[in-house]
C-alpha cells in the first residue's frame, strides 16, 4: 500500500501484490469469519472511521459468500439495509443514501479494509463490484507495530523487546515478539 503518515491510502492489487482472487483464497484458508471479525474490530478502533463505516462494512460482510469469500451487493441494497433493521424496524438515526454508501465504500477501500474488483457475469451483462475483506500484510503489521513502539518510546515508556524465533511443522519460520513494560520507579 501507499502510506501517508501512519495510514495506508490505497491497497494496490497487481504488480508484485497478490491478486483479488489470491486474497479471497487466503481469507478462506485463514478463516473467513476470523478475517471478517478482524476487519470489523479494526474499523471500530480506527479513529478515521465512524459508525457509518462499521454499518456499511457489516452489511457487506453479511452478504459475503462463505465459499468464495466475496460479496457483490449493489449500493441501493446497501443503502436500504443501513436504514431498515431485520424485522422491519427502522434505525433510529436513519439510514444512508446511495451516495453516502458509495463514499463510505470508497473510504473503506482507501483505508485498506476491503478490496474491490469489477466482474461481469459469465452470461454477459453489466460488471458488478465484488468485495472481500483485506488482511493486513506482514509489512503493514510490522510498520504499525514499529510506529506504536516508537510512539511508546517518545512518550517516555521504558520497555524491553523479547524476540523468539520458532519453526512450524512445515518449516516456516515465525518471529514471536513480546514487549515487557518496565517499571518507571
Amino acid at each position: 500500500p501507499i502510506w501517508r503518515g501512519r495510514w495506508p491510502v490505497l491497497k494496490l492489487i497487481g504488480h508484485n501484490q497478490p491478486s483479488f482472487d489470491q486474497i479471497g483464497e487466503e481469507n478462506l484458508l485463514r478463516g473467513l469469519y476470523l478475517c471478517q471479525r478482524d476487519a470489523l474490530i479494526a474499523v471500530a478502533r480506527d479513529p478515521r472511521c465512524t459508525q457509518r463505516h462499521s454499518r456499511v462494512l457489516a452489511e457487506i460482510i453479511a452478504r459475503m459468500n462463505s465459499k468464495s469469500g466475496m460479496a457483490y451487493p449493489g449500493r441501493a441494497s446497501l443503502a436500504k439495509d443501513t436504514t431498515v433493521l431485520p424485522g422491519g424496524r427502522v434505525y433510529p438515526e436513519g439510514g444512508y443514501t446511495e451516495a453516502v454508501v458509495a463514499k463510505t465504500v470508497s473510504e473503506l477501500i482507501r483505508f485498506g479494509y476491503i478490496l474491490v474488483d469489477k466482474r461481469a457475469p459469465e452470461t454477459g451483462g453489466r460488471a458488478l463490484s465484488h468485495y472481500t475483506v483485506a488482511r493486513p500484510s506482514v509489512e503493514d503489521l510490522q510498520r504499525e507495530i514499529t510506529a506504536h513502539i516508537e510512539g511508546m518510546w517518545r512518550a517516555g515508556s521504558r520497555f524491553e523487546v523479547v524476540l523468539r524465533i520458532a519453526h512450524d511443522q512445515l518449516g516456516t519460520m515465525h518471529a514471536l515478539t513480546r514487549i515487557n513494560l518496565l517499571s518507571t520507579s
